[in-house]
């Protein structure tokens, strides 16, 4: 099971279980002890993402969150009205969602999605994060269920495309680096001289799954597929040049350092 709180410990893991699962009643109670959300509804939002706001304020009022830890008292209760503008990326949390945040419940797609526009708020235009329904859709539909997904950008013109994926309770996450870069990792394949030069851009793709439940496999196939339609439809040709040797999928473990990755 993965917790939001990767602070909590394999011997108060069990405790937590039988705490959430004896009593949701009780669960309740304990989340509405929390004054931000206390006598709310649970679909009552909270907050929109992005705020329309000054970005300096916004930055300074977020420079103390300790981000990615629990805690678990509330000191101050948040009384700043935020006014947010709605668009088709936004990020809307509601009660609901916000206590998912409470050690032992499992994350949304809410939150994850919400993450990710958080953390790439000052990302170079040459990083694109997808929302988790970009996955799904993409395992359901095909390709041509997501062709709208990209009709605003160029994936080509990104060094890094983040795509989260939830399947059954689980989340992992693939990355694909320099998708532009797959005719230099094709001459590559052909070329003993191109091979050995340093430094030089190609493409591949991370794929990070703590848990190892998630095919790694079925993940690669799938997005070259993607990755192949997209380069046709940019560039109008027959060509499919993305395979499993030309870009390949790596899963890194812990600290590590990949052979010729050149973002």
């Amino acid at each position: 099971m993965v917790y939001c709180d990767t602070a909590i410990s394999s011997q108060e893991t069990p405790r937590i279980n039988r705490r959430y699962r004896r009593d949701n009643k009780t669960q309740q109670t304990i989340l509405k002890e929390d004054p931000f959300v206390a006598g709310r509804k649970d679909d009552e939002i909270l907050i929109v993402y992005p705020f329309e706001w000054d970005k300096n304020e916004i930055e300074a009022t977020a420079s103390d969150l300790n981000e990615l830890s629990y805690k678990g008292t509330y000191d101050n209760q948040v009384t700043t009205e935020i006014t947010t503008r709605v668009g088709r990326l936004n990020a809307t949390i509601r009660v609901e969602d916000y206590e998912k945040l409470e050690a032992g419940v499992w994350l949304n797609d809410t939150l994850v999605d919400f993450w990710m526009q958080w953390i790439s708020r000052d990302k170079p235009n040459n990083v694109h994060f997808f929302t988790s329904h970009f996955h799904s859709t993409l395992e359901s539909k095909g390709v041509e269920g997501v062709k709208s997904w990209s009709n605003n950008i160029n994936i080509f013109q990104k060094k890094l495309l983040f795509i989260p994926s939830c399947r059954n309770g689980h989340w992992s996450l693939c990355v694909i680096v320099n998708p532009a870069a797959v005719e230099k990792s094709m001459s590559k394949l052909k070329s003993v001289e191109e091979a050995d030069k340093p430094h030089s851009p190609v493409s591949c793709i991370l794929f990070f799954d703590s848990l190892k439940i998630h095919s790694k496999l079925s993940s690669q196939i799938l997005l070259l597929k993607w990755l192949n339609y997209e380069w046709q439809r940019v560039n109008y040709t027959p060509i499919t040049p993305f395979t499993r040797k030309s870009c390949i999928i790596y899963n890194p473990k812990g600290m590590f350092e990949l052979p010729r990755i050149v973002i």
